[in-house]
């Protein structure tokens, strides 16, 4: 009788385990948006706001798909990171004082390995987090 209760228990206790799982899509799913979110930041950052103004004047809905994908605090995030590279980009000497705007915000934010890894390492601290909403 008593191995009977015990494992009776011990069935219940292995039916009440909770398994994980994350608050996004996808691995792979977060760093892409989280890249073109951080490419959104430094083209408009760069341009002094002009590359979202011309998305707004051609009715684009500028990062609305990555909000789905990230949440509105994640986009934020990127969009910074990439404002802030943005004003690393330094004039070239040959073409006289020009930037490549274009082309480093997108070497940077789609091809190198530090929004990679920003992004990759963001996703893995806080897949499992709980989404917390305040009533104000």
């Amino acid at each position: 009788m008593k191995n009977l209760l015990l494992l009776i228990m011990l069935m219940l206790l292995v039916q009440c385990k909770t398994t994980k799982e994350s608050i996004y899509e996808s691995e792979e799913a977060f760093v892409k948006a989280f890249k073109i979110s951080a490419l959104y930041g430094c083209l408009n950052k760069a341009t002094q706001g002009e590359f979202g103004a011309t998305l707004r004047n051609y009715d684009d809905l500028g990062l609305a798909a990555q909000v789905a994908v990230l949440y509105h605090a994640e986009t934020a995030f990127a969009r910074e990171l990439g404002e802030e590279f943005s004003r690393t980009i330094k004039p070239h000497y040959y073409y006289e004082g020009q930037r490549f705007i274009y082309n480093d915000c997108v070497k940077w934010a789609m091809y190198g390995n530090q929004v990679d890894s920003i992004a990759t390492d963001y996703y893995h601290r806080n897949k499992y987090s709980q989404l917390k909403y305040r009533d104000e």
